[in-house]
């Protein structure tokens, strides 16, 4: 198997700790578009990953910025046993913006392959979250169509 194969049999958005340690390797997300927009969707390991964008215009870099309603793309990934939800849509406990990192999906090579770079990921906005770090490069799978 070349290189690059085996790199792409590989890949994969992982969710890892600030320490590094990885908790969550989503290989595949079943995707969909609609009317609605994007969907993607994953579980591995009892994480639920959750990624949309609204509205879609096509396959191609869309930022991801904190906050709701901020920019057209979101995720929403929840850990096993119900702890709270991390996401974009959480806002910075930070004072400052400039000390913050957003993040964005591209779509590499159309709508096979979907990345997602999303590397401090708050589940709250108080004043101790949780953070991890979602990066990385994972199949979308379509539902065949009918016909």
């Amino acid at each position: 198997m070349s290189g690059v194969a085996a790199g792409a049999a590989q890949a994969a958005i992982k969710v890892t700790t600030t320490e590094g340690a990885e908790v969550a390797r989503f290989s595949s997300l079943a995707c969909r578009t609609d009317s609605a927009g994007f969907h993607g969707r994953a579980v591995v390991k009892g994480w639920r990953l959750v990624v949309r964008i609204q509205p879609f215009a096509g396959f191609k870099t869309y930022q991801l910025e904190y906050g709701e309603n901020e920019s057209a793309a979101s995720f929403f990934l929840d850990p096993p046993g119900g702890g709270n939800t991390f996401s974009n849509t959480q806002e910075s406990p930070l004072v400052s913006d400039r000390l913050t990192l957003g993040g964005g999906i591209q779509f590499p090579n159309g709508r096979n392959r979907i990345r997602l770079a999303f590397p401090i990921t708050y589940d709250s906005d108080g004043d101790k979250p949780n953070i991890v770090r979602l990066v990385g490069t994972a199949k979308c799978t379509y539902p065949r169509k009918r016909g």
